[in-house]
C-alpha cells in the first residue's frame, strides 16, 4: 500500500472520529431565561453590566448596565430591539414614560435639579446652625397596602419609604473614597473598599460611589450613593421601616431619581 493511500485512510477515519463525536455530544440546551428571550422575539448576547448584575437582568428598568467599565463584567443579556426591553422575564413593549410626569425640584443655590414621583411627601430643610448639611431633601411614602409596622415609640399606617438628598461641605476637596474613609473612618473599610464600594455612572453622566449602611430607624440596609461636585458632597439615600421582604419595594424609583439629577449650567 502506497503512503499516499495510507495517509488518506488515516484522514478518513479522523474525519469520522471527528463527525462521531460531534454527533455524540449532547447540545447544550437553552436555559428558561435564554428561551424566555429567544420565545419572546429577543436574541441572547452579551454586555458589560454590574459587578453585582447577572445574567438577563431586567433592562426595563435604570442601572443594571450603568457602572464604569472597571467595575463591570461581561454576562448574558437579551437584546429585544427597538421599542421593546426584557422585563427580566421576557421581551416587553416599552411603556410610556412615566418620569415624563414627575414634580421637578429645582434649586438655584447649589446649582441641580432632580425629578420626582408626585404621590411622594417631600420636606426641605435648609442650612441651620444646628444641622450637619447645608441641604436635606427628603421624600416619603407611606405603603398603606402592607401592615402596621410597629417600632418602639412608632405607631405607623404602614410600611414607610425615604428617599433623601443631603448636601454637605467639602472645603478640602477630598475625593469620594477619602471623604467616606474620613466621614466613616471605620479600620475595615479601607481593607473592603473594593468588595463594599460599587462605581456607578448617575444622571447627566456623573460618576458616584454606591454603598449600603446600616441607619436607624431603617429596617434594612440604606442604600447610599455618593458625589463629589465643586467642594461639597451630595449623598443620596434610599431607607425604610419595613419587612425584609418588602424593604427594597421602591428602589427602582429611586434609581430613576438618580437617573433624571443634574448639575445646572
Amino acid at each position: 500500500m502506497s503512503k499516499a493511500i495510507i495517509v488518506i485512510f488515516v484522514i478518513i477515519i479522523i474525519g469520522a472520529g471527528y463527525w462521531f463525536y460531534q454527533s455524540a455530544s449532547p447540545t447544550e440546551e437553552p436555559t428558561l431565561k435564554e428561551q424566555s428571550c429567544i420565545n419572546s422575539g429577543g436574541t441572547v448576547s452579551t454586555s458589560l453590566c454590574c459587578k453585582s448584575t447577572s445574567d438577563f437582568p431586567n433592562l426595563c428598568l435604570i442601572g443594571p448596565c450603568g457602572c464604569s467599565p472597571d467595575n463591570s463584567h461581561e454576562i448574558k443579556i437579551c437584546d429585544c430591539g427597538p421599542d421593546k426591553c426584557f422585563n427580566g422575564n421576557e421581551c416587553v413593549i416599552i411603556e410610556e414614560d412615566e418620569i415624563a410626569n414627575w414634580e421637578t425640584y429645582r434649586n438655584k443655590e447649589y446649582g441641580f435639579e432632580v425629578k420626582y414621583p408626585k404621590d411622594w411627601e417631600t420636606t426641605i430643610n435648609i442650612n441651620k446652625s444646628e444641622m450637619m448639611y447645608l441641604l436635606i431633601v427628603s421624600l416619603e411614602k407611606v405603603d398603606i397596602t402592607q401592615e402596621k409596622l410597629m417600632l418602639p415609640g412608632d405607631n405607623l399606617e404602614g410600611a414607610t419609604y425615604n428617599i433623601a438628598l443631603t448636601i454637605k461641605s467639602n472645603p478640602q476637596n477630598y475625593s469620594i473614597k477619602d471623604y467616606l474613609l474620613k466621614d466613616d473612618p471605620l479600620e475595615s473599610r479601607e481593607k473592603i473598599w473594593e468588595e463594599e464600594f460599587e462605581e456607578i455612572i448617575i444622571g447627566d453622566n456623573l460618576r458616584g460611589i454606591k454603598y449600603t449602611i446600616f441607619a436607624a430607624p431603617s429596617s434594612g440596609p440604606c442604600t447610599v450613593v455618593t458625589i463629589s461636585h465643586e467642594s461639597k458632597i451630595y449623598k443620596f439615600w434610599y431607607c425604610a421601616i419595613a419587612y425584609l421582604e418588602t424593604h427594597t419595594k421602591f428602589i427602582e424609583v429611586f434609581n430613576q431619581m438618580l437617573s433624571t439629577f443634574r448639575f445646572l449650567e
